[in-house]
Formats: C-alpha cells, structure tokens, sequence
C-alpha cells in the first residue's frame, strides 16, 4: 500500500465559488495523495479562470493538480472522465462542494493497514451541512455501526443493500484493481449514480471503515442541480429507481436468492410508486398502464384489487393515495 499513489476525482460544475475549498480540503491531508483531478463539466461561470489563478498562486505543479474540461454530459460521465485519466493504485472521489477533514487519508490508511488489502473499499462517517433538519451523521442515521473505532463489514453486499447503509462516495476510498472491473459509472443515471456504484463494488469486494465523520457533505438544497432539488422532482427519481434496480437483478443473478428477493421488492416498490404519482398527477390512463407493469412484474393475481378499483373509480382511488402522500415520506436513494 502506497499512499502517494491515491488519486482524488473531482467533478464539478458551476460551483467556482465552493471549489476552491473542497480543492483545499485534499491539499491540507496530513497524508498527501498523488494527484487531483479536476473535471469541469462544461461550467459557464468563471471555473477555469479561477482554478488557473489558484494553481499559479499557490505554484502547485501541473502534475498535482490537473484540470479537465468537457461539454456538460453530467456528473457521471465527468467522474468516469477522471478515472480514465487517474494514475493512482487507489481512487477517492470528492463532490466540488463538500469538504474532507484534515485526517481523512490518514485514518482510512489505518484501517485498511488493519483490516486488510483484500478491502478493496474503505469508507468513514460523514456529517451534513447547511441542511437545519439533519442533525445526525451518516453512521447515526444508519444506526448499524457499534462503538469500534474501525471494522469490516462480512457481507458488503448485504450491507448495500439494507439502506440506510451510511456510505456516501465521497468518503470512499477505492483500490484502481477493483474499478477496473466495476466498470465506469452509469450515465443514463443522474441521482442515484453513487448508490448504483456502491452495489457494483460490494459485488467484487470486501469493505472496511473508519467511525469517525471525515467529510463534510453540503445538503444545501437551493444550488441549480443539487442532489435535493433532483430528489424533489418525483418523476425523475422513480424512473431513476427503476432504472437502477432492473440493471441490479441482471447484475445479481448469480448471487443467492436473498439478494435478489431484496431487489425484486425494492423494484416493485418502484413501480408502483409510478402507479400512485399518475393518479396523484390526474392520469388515471398512465396509471393503468403502470399497474400493468407492476402486475405483469409480480404476477397478475396480485395487484388485481387494485387495479379493478382504479378501472372502476379512479377518482377514488386517486383520493385515498393522495391521503397516504400526507402521512408516509416518499422514499429517497
């Protein structure tokens, strides 16, 4: 293990302004990482003047900081254009608006040098920022983690699997070996992008972790194109889901059934939350045609209450989900 040859990845768009510190945050590592790439995404603010001025200033080589630029074909294909690009024997991926602690490389070598280079994942805490209504961090609203300073997890993809896991990619760190086979990240995929890599690596290896909050993730929910804003718009997040757990089932296919169970039931959840946004959006047409799906997926007898209600008395029905919205949070990534 050779923590000079750690590639951090960068994507950003738009977000000069925060840039800048989340650049900072991998500098002032008390372990320091090969290299930084930066993939600017096709911003149209002052991004390219202000990363050049930064690196000038500071006299930070070319070689220590590099800085891509692309049309704008969103964060994934940004993110797959720095690891093509990446030298580094291990991958860390930073989002340009959140913030890694001074120790984050440090304490994730400890537990690797612990728990094993067969980790090929190593993962901390996090804390959320400038969002008043989440106080705790990812491993407190996990609720899956003991006392112990580090560990390993038995069963990644179980793990995965089970949300709220608590692993965000920004606070992971990837063997190069081990992404080679996952393969680049989905592009068809705009929200859920880390949490479908995230089940790619638990199919091809052991995870380990440091209990402690190392990142800082930004939840400000007014930036254009933030996580939130894309989660609010509920169309795009359940064709996102879908998307999402149709690729799992294939990719899962010869993992024993209790993964697949688990998958089956998060899709049929899916497809009927599309069932139930049609009726809320007054189109009992598009609703009817969801309902098949979700009956030609889980067999036609079941569903067919339902279904037969909404042939009968749409309006009805319409009325008693909207009723449900009010009192049941939608389900998020």
């Amino acid at each position: 293990m050779n923590s000079d040859l750690v590639t951090v990845i960068i994507p950003t768009y738009n977000r000069a302004h925060l840039l800048l510190n989340a650049l900072n945050s991998v500098l002032r590592q008390t372990t320091p990482v090969h290299e930084i790439i930066v993939v600017d995404d096709g911003s149209t603010d002052d991004t390219p003047r202000i990363v050049c001025e930064f690196l000038t200033e500071h006299g930070i080589p070319d070689d220590r900081v590099r800085f891509l630029r692309q049309a704008n074909q969103g964060k994934s294909a940004a993110l797959n254009h720095g690891m093509a690009r990446a030298t580094g024997e291990w991958i860390a991926i930073l989002d340009s608006d959140d913030l890694w602690l001074p120790q984050k490389m440090e304490l994730q070598w400890r537990a690797i040098r612990e728990c094993g280079e067969d980790c090929g994942v190593c993962f901390t805490d996090a804390e959320f920022t400038n969002d008043p209504e989440t106080k705790l961090t990812a491993f407190q609203k996990a609720g899956k983690f003991d006392g112990r300073e580090l560990g390993s997890i038995p069963d990644a993809l179980a793990f995965i699997l089970d949300h709220p896991h608590g692993v965000y990619i920004q606070t992971v760190l990837m063997r190069a070996d081990v992404l080679r086979k996952v393969g680049e990240f989905d592009v068809a995929l705009r929200i859920s992008e880390d949490t479908d890599y995230l089940f790619r690596l638990a199919l091809e290896t052991r995870f380990c972790y440091f209990n402690r909050p190392l990142v800082q993730i930004d939840r400000a929910a007014s930036r254009t194109g933030s996580l939130t804003e894309l989660i609010r718009k509920d169309s795009v997040r359940i064709e996102q889901r879908q998307h999402m757990y149709w690729k799992w089932l294939s990719l899962a296919g010869d993992r024993p059934p209790k993964y697949q169970r688990y998958i089956r039931k998060e899709l049929r959840g899916a497809l009927s939350e599309e069932v139930n946004l049609h009726l809320l959006n007054g189109d009992p047409k598009r609703a009817l045609e969801a309902m098949d799906r979700v009956r030609a997926f889980q067999g036609s007898s079941l569903g067919s209450l339902k279904w037969a209600a909404m042939r009968l008395a749409p309006e009805l029905v319409a009325k008693g989900v909207r009723l449900r919205a009010r009192l049941v949070k939608p389900k998020g990534f």
